[in-house]
């Protein structure tokens, strides 16, 4: 995992909606000690954000394109993922100078009058108001922005992807409407994976992520554990969840038999 990567993304992508969280997706798995190199399959990084692997293959080409990838080793047809290297290019802010516009005429009427109703603005570049409505507007945007990005961290996160739309409409009233804290929503569904982790509970039943959300999964108290050993699909080894065993190693001890380091 690349902390800087994703906060890279985070920052810096120039993309949005599923093309960001395909963005985020690989930034996450990027090695830091390997020069950001990444090798998952378009299958894997579809799951990880939502989607399909034509989608996928279009966001990768484009970001190739862009220069935020570098095809390092090319796989296609052998059955193996394809070696990119997360790119980060500098961001630099345009300084261009805005052009002098001679001030608007002002109507003999208006003569000295610079109030926003009667729509007359002097001494003013380029003759845009600075008002705070613009002010507001700007805040208003980047609330939108910051939403955004929570839901994006949220979706990632939720092993169930189903209905995203709707998700992110819930979601977006949680911490509008209700006024909830993004992070109080993530770190109550990080409670809740460890718990269908613990009981092994397949994916037909875990709750849709609109559900969750409307009826405030992550103030649900967390229920104790019936016993010390895993039980149902978990103990018979059916159906295990992508998130549930670190690696193979872990899953063997869960099972109860013994590893040989």
């Amino acid at each position: 995992m690349s902390a800087k990567a994703t906060a890279y993304v985070w920052e810096h992508s120039p993309y949005r909606g599923v093309k960001k969280l395909i963005h985020l997706a690989i930034a996450d798995v990027s090695n830091d000690d390997n020069g950001n190199r990444l090798w998952m399959s378009q299958t894997t990084i579809a799951d990880k954000s939502g989607c399909d692997r034509k989608t996928v293959n279009r966001a990768l080409t484009s970001m190739v394109e862009d220069g935020y990838l570098e095809l390092v080793e090319g796989h296609s047809g052998d059955g193996r993922p394809n070696v990119y290297s997360f790119l980060m290019p500098p961001v630099t802010e345009s300084h261009t100078p805005v052009p002098e516009s001679p001030t608007p005429p002002v109507p003999e009427s208006h003569t000295g009058c610079t109030t926003e109703s009667q729509g007359v603005y002097q001494n003013v570049p380029g003759g845009v108001p600075e008002s705070p409505t613009n002010t507001i507007e700007l805040k208003r945007t980047q609330e939108e922005l910051n939403n955004e990005a929570a839901f994006l961290r949220f979706w990632m996160r939720y092993p169930r992807k189903v209905g995203r739309p709707k998700a992110e409409a819930a979601f977006i009233s949680a911490v509008t409407t209700k006024k909830v804290d993004a992070e109080r929503i993530i770190d109550g569904l990080e409670a809740w994976k460890k718990v269908w982790k613990r009981d092994g509970t397949q994916l037909k039943f875990i709750p849709h992520p609109t559900t969750w959300l409307n009826r405030e999964g992550w103030d649900d108290a967390i229920p104790p554990a019936e016993s010390g050993e895993l039980k149902g699909n978990a103990q018979l080894g059916k159906d295990f969840l992508p998130f549930e065993y670190d690696d193979g190693a872990d899953l063997v001890r869960k099972l109860g038999a013994k590893v040989y380091e």
